[in-house]
């Protein structure tokens, strides 16, 4: 399905340390950070979930 253009987002997107895959990895090691370009925020959130392998209820997200 595609996303219309005026929804399409640049999501960056940086993992605390006791997010699964990257525990004790420094704050600038690449393996903390996702970059999703030209997404929906529903579809950067579904690829972070799927990445995790968590559910959306599982997370906690903060600006």
């Amino acid at each position: 399905m595609s996303v219309a253009p005026h929804n399409r987002r640049d999501v960056a997107l940086g993992l605390t340390p006791y997010a699964p895959g990257v525990e004790g990895k420094a704050l600038r090691d690449p393996a903390r950070w996702l970059t999703y370009y030209a997404v929906s925020p529903n579809r950067a959130v579904a690829a972070l979930c799927h990445r995790l392998g968590r559910l959306p209820s599982a997370l906690t997200a903060s600006v």
